[in-house]
């Protein structure tokens, strides 16, 4: 049994792989070894470094034992040869050096860069982090430590890992890993035991440390988030089997605005105990770095903050942060939402009883009740149904797709297509139907509390409706099997008037002005007509019910012509038209085949109100 971990016990193994190559240039053998001179000055007694060298390198492979010995004293120094590579294998060498120091004995590895700056003292707050593992495990130097990088904040670069980690893994890293990867993949690996630690001791990598510097090899990157993960927890979990699995649940924000208020209350939300998170904010607006600086400072690592070189839009800023992400489920949260600070608790508490048989989970996105006219119609008219009723409706059963205003799936290989609008609309849907259809298990409604607030200060434009149209009418396309054919609604029955009419001005040479003055009273007709049969089923429904009377005719009127026909079902007549498709008189089915009676229920509405629109229209037509 090895005693505690401490400061003073700990022989620590620095593996450093070294290189004179600085871009087109080399450095000298002076600078080379002042900074391993420095690399070792920050060692605590009783650490070895391991040297890895290329065999191609002309200002290296001269220096003698006695030399490198003299820049690494106290500590010992041991060096080997490697054949050079290209792109540079890293890991591979690294593998090598690891396992070199294990067989000498050594307790705890480190991966370090000759170009690296520690903090002093560094190595006593790695220390008390390994400690506080071990309470909570019982495993002497089991699990990862990772410094604070301030080149790279909330990133876990070089880590800190015992010699548990040697015996589980047979070395550093997989062999699949070349020279990227490797550090945030042992971070993950025990993240999932609740065993892998951010410390406040910090590090600045020099060359090539950050987003803005080259550097000095040809960086190699593989997709490892998606299996590599799963099979190395295995491997924990075979050689630790009693220790206890915590879930791993990141938040991801893409952020356009950047309001540091609600971003903040994001941060801060409540972490269950049995839970690991980091939030990922992806700032879709590059003059806003000012709120990654001031994020970072006040967050540290639980926070990791990107921005886009340009306004990528939505769909591509949440990719981004599913591929910075490496957890097991992922929380899309809007950066507009205001969360209830429990609400992580809720979906870890269903994650952990259910997360084996579903794909993902969608709470209620609630907006506050209407204040206005406005505000009242787009709810009277259930434009925002699958925001929460239909959840509320579906709790703990099983929901088609839900709004990325608030969203829990697991996290997998599937993207966001970047064929949607940037400012949204039928991405959400495709996302959440292709995760059902990779993972082959369902969505599941939950309780969570989640307010979204009125847009554009309380009196939303019905252009927001358009364009989420506009993204809808591309799943008809996409999903043949979720459309189906129906009667024209008023939209698409006002174009039939216009066409029609057109078509008789064409085929004569008189009364042009009386058919344009019929055309436009039908048209009216038609948008009046269909706001009666909603103002009329308004009334018998019990939603927005603080509106009673004519302002809730008035809202219903609004919310009707304005918000539902000149937004909606305009966006998906017109849209489709742009893109030269025919998808007039089809439907996409938002139930997406779970409750065929919904189908029915549309076409007979539609046939209801169509009946009334060509009547009205036959009536103007012959007075």
């Amino acid at each position: 049994c090895r005693a505690p971990v401490s400061s003073t016990t700990m022989a620590l193994a620095a593996l450093l792989p070294v290189t004179s190559k600085e871009g087109s240039t080399r450095a000298t053998k002076t600078a080379i070894l002042a900074k391993i001179r420095a690399v070792a000055d920050s060692l605590p007694d009783g650490s070895r470094i391991y040297l890895g060298i290329d065999d191609d390198d002309t200002v290296l492979l001269p220096i003698n034992q006695e030399e490198l010995e003299q820049a690494t004293h106290p500590h010992g120094v041991t060096r080997r040869i490697f054949a050079s590579t290209d792109p540079s294998n890293i890991i591979g060498i690294v593998n090598e050096l690891c396992m070199l120091a294990f067989a000498d004995g050594m307790d705890f590895f480190v991966l370090l860069g000759d170009d690296v700056s520690l903090q002093l003292g560094w190595f006593d707050t790695v220390s008390q982090n390994f400690q506080e593992i071990e309470r909570s495990t019982g495993q002497p130097g089991f699990g990862c430590v990772a410094l604070d990088d301030v080149s790279f904040p909330g990133f876990p670069t070089f880590p800190i890992v015992g010699r548990s980690h040697v015996e589980i893994f047979g070395g550093w890293a997989p062999s699949a890993f070349i020279n990227q990867g490797a550090d945030p993949w042992i971070f993950e690996v025990y993240r999932r035991f609740n065993s892998a630690r951010f410390c406040d001791a910090r590090v600045h990598n020099g060359i090539g440390g950050d987003e803005l510097n080259e550097s000095r090899y040809v960086k190699h990157t593989i997709q490892w988030k998606d299996g590599i993960p799963t099979n190395a927890v295995a491997s924990v979990r075979t050689a630790k089997p009693f220790l206890k699995e915590t879930v791993t649940l990141d938040v991801l924000v893409p952020s356009f605005r950047a309001d540091l208020d609600i971003l903040q209350r994001i941060c801060e939300l409540d972490v269950p105990s049995e839970c690991s998170t980091q939030v990922v904010i992806i700032i879709d607006d590059p003059a806003r770095k000012d709120a990654r600086r001031l994020l970072e400072e006040k967050y540290g690592h639980r926070v990791r903050v990107r921005v886009n070189d340009g306004n990528l839009g939505a769909s591509a800023s949440r990719n981004r942060a599913l591929d910075e992400s490496a957890a097991e489920w992922v929380l899309f949260l809007d950066d507009d939402v205001h969360p209830d600070n429990l609400i992580l608790h809720t979906y870890v508490d269903a994650i952990r009883a259910q997360g084996d048989y579903v794909s993902g989970f969608i709470g209620p996105s609630q907006m506050p009740p209407p204040a206005n006219v406005y505000c009242a119609g787009i709810e009277l008219v259930w434009l925002l149904y699958f925001w929460s009723k239909h959840v509320r409706s579906r709790k703990n059963d099983e929901v088609p797709w839900g709004v990325t205003a608030q969203l829990c799936t697991k996290r997998i290989e599937v993207r966001f297509d970047l064929r949607f609008p940037k400012t949204g609309g039928g991405e959400d849907i495709d996302y959440c139907l292709r995760v059902k259809r990779v993972t082959k298990k369902p969505l599941l409604g939950i309780e969570s509390k989640c307010v979204h607030p009125w847009w554009d200060r309380g009196y939303p434009r019905n252009n927001r409706f358009y364009g989420w149209a506009e993204g809808d009418s591309m799943l008809i396309p996409m999903y043949p099997e979720h459309a189906y054919l129906s009667f024209p609604n008023a939209i698409e029955s006002m174009a039939i008037t216009c066409l029609a009419s057109a078509a008789w001005m064409c085929g004569s040479s008189t009364a042009c002005t009386e058919t344009l003055v019929r055309c436009a009273v039908i048209c009216f007709g038609i948008l009046l007509c269909d706001a009666v049969f909603d103002v009329f089923n308004i009334f018998f429904e019990d939603n927005v019910s603080h509106f009673r009377g004519t302002r809730r005719l008035l809202a219903g009127i609004i919310g009707s012509v304005w918000y539902k026909n000149l937004g909606v079902e305009l966006g998906h007549l017109y849209a489709p038209i742009r893109r030269f498709q025919f998808q007039v008189l089809h439907r996409f089915d938002w139930w997406c085949g779970k409750d065929k009676s919904k189908i029915d229920e549309t076409r007979f509405r539609e046939l209801k109100r169509f009946v009334a629109f060509a009547g009205l229209s036959l009536l103007v037509a012959i007075s």
